[in-house]
C-alpha cells in the first residue's frame, strides 16, 4: 500500500513540471521581430489593393434640369406721383361713387350727392331789371336750383345753380355775352391752358372781380360741357379764407341750348376762416400778388383732397344736370 502512494505522489510531480513548461515565457530574437513586422505590411499592402479594386470609383454627381420655374426677382416698388401744377386734362364723367339722389323738378334733372345737400328745389325767375346800370342789376329769366341742409352753413355765398337760355346771353349782350363768348373759345381750344388764364369766364356777373382762380378743370358728359374751378370774388383785397372761397362749374348743355352755372360754398383743410388782422391786411395789401401765389400753388398742389364736400360729388353733380324744353 506504501508502494503505491509513494508511486502516486511520483505521478503528480512529473505532470506539476511538464505543465510548467508548457506555459514558460518564450524569448524572440530581433530577427523574428523584423520578419513578423514585414508579414504585417504585406497583409496591409495587399487589404489595400484589394479595396481600391473592389470599391468602384464615385462620380460626381449630375445635376438633371427640373420643371420648377426660377424664383422672380421683386420689383422696386413705384413712387408716387408727386402732385403737379401742369393743367389737367379733361375729364370725361366725373368719377364718383358716393351715395346720390335721382331729383327731377322744374322739367330738369339731377343726380344729388347726399353728402352735399339734403334735397333741391327748382324755380323759374323772370327776367328783372332794376335800372341801376350796374353790371348785376339785370338778370336774364332763368332756371335758378336752391339747395335744402347744404352741407356748408356759414358761408358769405349761398349754395345756387343757374340754367340760362342761351339766347336770352345772346340777345342782351353786355358782361354776359362776354362770358359766354369766353366760354365756348375755351371748349373749342382744348390746348389753352385755363390755369394760365388771368380769369375765367363766369356767370351770373357779380359787381365785384375775380382775385384768382385755382383747380381749373375742362369736364363733360353726355348732358354737358364746361370748365369748373374754385375762385374767390371781392370789391377789394381781402384775405383768402373759407367764408368767400367758393366752387364753380360753367358750362353749356350737348343741345347748346342752356348755359349752366353754379356758385357752391366749399371749404379747405388748408384755409383758415378767419379774416386777417388789420396789421396783417396792411403787410398783405402791400404785395397782394406775393401773398396769392402761395396759396395758389398750395391749394393746385392739394388737387382738391382737402376740400369739402368733395371735388367729385360737385363735379358729378353738376356733370348730371339734364334740362328738358
Amino acid at each position: 500500500m506504501k508502494k503505491y502512494t509513494a508511486l502516486f505522489f511520483v505521478l503528480i510531480a512529473s505532470l506539476t513540471l511538464t505543465s510548467c513548461n508548457m506555459f514558460r515565457l518564450v524569448k524572440v530574437s530581433p530577427t523574428e521581430e523584423a520578419e513578423e513586422s514585414n508579414l504585417e505590411e504585406a497583409i496591409a499592402q495587399y487589404l489595400t489593393q484589394q479595396a481600391s479594386q473592389e470599391a468602384p470609383p464615385v462620380a460626381e454627381p449630375t445635376l438633371v434640369p427640373t420643371d420648377v420655374p426660377a424664383t422672380p426677382e421683386p420689383a422696386e416698388p413705384q413712387q408716387a406721383t408727386p402732385a403737379s401744377n401742369e393743367p389737367l386734362s379733361p375729364t370725361e364723367e366725373a368719377s364718383y361713387s358716393g351715395e346720390m339722389k335721382f331729383i327731377e323738378a322744374g322739367n330738369m334733372s339731377l343726380k344729388l350727392p347726399t353728402e352735399v345737400a339734403y334735397t333741391v328745389d327748382v324755380a323759374w325767375i323772370p327776367g328783372i331789371d332794376d335800372g341801376g346800370g350796374l353790371p348785376d342789376s339785370w338778370s336774364p329769366p332763368h332756371r335758378l336750383v336752391t339747395f335744402t341742409n347744404y352741407r356748408i352753413q356759414h358761408h358769405f355765398h349761398t349754395p345756387e345753380i343757374y340754367v340760362y337760355p342761351k339766347e336770352e346771353l345772346i340777345d342782351r349782350g353786355s358782361p354776359r355775352s362776354a362770358a359766354l363768348d369766353s366760354l365756348i373759345q375755351l371748349l373749342d381750344n382744348p390746348g389753352r391752358d385755363l390755369r394760365a388764364e388771368q380769369s375765367l369766364p363766369f356767370l351770373p356777373v357779380f359787381n365785384a372781380a375775380q382775385l384768382f382762380h385755382v383747380l381749373a378743370e375742362r369736364i363733360s358728359s353726355e348732358h354737358s360741357s364746361g370748365i369748373r374751378y374754385l375762385t374767390l370774388y371781392s370789391q377789394a383785397y381781402v384775405g383768402v379764407t373759407d367764408y368767400e372761397l367758393f366752387y364753380t362749374y360753367q358750362g353749356l348743355t350737348s343741345d347748346g341750348k342752356y348755359y349752366i352755372a353754379a356758385v357752391l360754398p366749399i371749404n379747405s383743410d388748408l384755409l383758415s376762416d378767419q379774416e386777417p388782422s388789420s396789421a396783417e391786411m396792411e403787410t398783405i395789401i402791400a404785395n397782394y400778388d406775393a401773398y396769392l401765389t402761395p396759396i395758389i400753388a398750395m391749394l393746385n398742389g392739394d388737387g382738391g383732397a382737402s376740400l369739402t364736400p368733395p371735388l367729385a360729388a360737385l363735379d358729378a353733380m353738376m356733370l348730371s344736370i339734364s334740362v328738358q324744353d
